[in-house]
């Protein structure tokens, strides 16, 4: 039997006054590809659409200050078969701005602002 691993999604984002841009890169695969964003509020323990399907691999995300998983899927626009998903943590600091406090990626503060 073989299992077949979905290729790797990596994160980055920027920081703006509005709001936290998130994106995705896919690295191996060359299909047209839509994404979807979610955010779950650990504090509430509920799921939050951000983007839905499109082909976007950008989203504006911001909330009220908490701690947050994003979680990004992207498929294949044509056969909407899945091609990687993913998710982060990240904690918000508000109320003047959606200021990020850290990045947390597989357990490690990999940035903190």
């Amino acid at each position: 039997m073989s299992t077949y691993m979905l290729p790797q999604m990596q994160f980055t984002w920027q920081i703006r006054q509005e709001d936290v841009a998130v994106g995705a890169a896919i690295s191996g695969t060359t299909t047209s590809r839509e994404y979807k964003w979610m955010s779950y509020n650990v504090d509430t323990g509920k799921w939050k659409l951000i983007a839905d399907w499109n082909g976007g691999n950008w989203a504006g995300w911001s909330d009220d200050k908490g701690t947050y998983w994003l979680h990004a899927e992207a498929r294949n626009t044509q056969t909407k078969e899945p091609v990687a998903e993913k998710k982060l943590l990240h904690s918000l600091m508000r109320p003047e701005a959606n200021v990020l406090m850290a990045h947390i990626l597989d357990g490690k503060v990999i940035e903190s602002s």
